[in-house]
């Protein structure tokens, strides 16, 4: 009950357009999409009747991604890993503003309202890139949510999805391709995807990463919260794990 009514005070103080977010939340909104607009400008094409909505309180609210200690500075370098629609990737760019964003998102629906959402608030320095991180560079399977949990995606198939082909490349080849050095800020929600990504990037490619802020998934034995914290440690990071029941966060700094 308190954190409902923390989220409503958040949403009357960040939107703009505020009734639009209520009617949405109570599915009194007949149409496909909807235009968020917070009181700081930014603007946000959302799917309506779906979790879209619930991403924007996440990072914009609860700073879900960005508590004391993991803030973004402005000249940062970013990466997106798993950026949706592009809620984060607009919000890291409004406080990078000297640095660059990577957005990657492989399934293309979210592409495009990722690629809207850069071009609504006229965004210059966030990079979308149509592809998922993985351990190797690739064509994979994506299985696609068909519930209100609107373009979610997993490489783990579940009961209520539909599967795509996408493109995958590794964060090796992306950092090399791109001629990147550091990655200030790494963010990653990729439903499980995220073992595959950390464990096989070499330790040289660790190091050059100072922050990581990620939600993970309790999978197995060797793919859970616990094992990764670990494995974090043990490649030079200092690691907060917060659990949740199937899943949880990690805030990882290089020390």
């Amino acid at each position: 009950m308190i954190s409902k009514i923390k989220t409503s005070l958040g949403v009357l103080k960040l939107m703009k357009n505020y009734p639009t977010y209520f009617r949405d939340y109570l599915k009194l909104i007949d149409k496909k999409y909807l235009l968020y607009k917070l009181r700081n400008g930014i603007k946000y094409k959302v799917r309506a009747k779906t979790t879209d909505r619930f991403i924007i309180n996440e990072i914009w609210i609860h700073n879900s991604y960005t508590p004391k200690g993991f803030e973004i500075k402005e000249s940062d370098t970013v990466l997106d890993i798993g950026a949706h629609i592009g809620v984060f990737s607009i919000f890291a760019s409004h406080l990078s503003k000297n640095g660059k964003v990577y957005s990657f998102e492989p399934f293309q629906e979210n592409f495009n309202l990722l690629k809207d959402n850069i071009n609504l608030n006229e965004t210059k320095n966030i990079i979308p890139i149509n592809k998922a991180i993985s351990n190797k560079n690739s064509k994979q399977s994506l299985f696609i949510s068909e519930s209100e949990n609107k373009g979610s995606g997993s490489l783990h198939q579940n009961n209520n999805s539909k599967k795509v082909t996408i493109e995958a490349i590794s964060l090796q080849s992306f950092l090399k391709e791109y001629k990147i050095k550091t990655i200030d800020f790494l963010k990653i929600d990729c439903e499980g995807a995220e073992y595959e990504i950390l464990y096989n990037c070499p330790k040289n490619l660790l190091q050059k990463i100072k922050k990581i802020s990620m939600e993970y998934h309790n999978l197995s034995k060797e793919n859970n919260g616990s094992a990764l914290k670990k494995f974090l440690e043990e490649n030079g990071f200092a690691v907060t794990l917060i659990p949740e029941k199937k899943r949880g966060t990690i805030y990882a700094k290089l020390i």
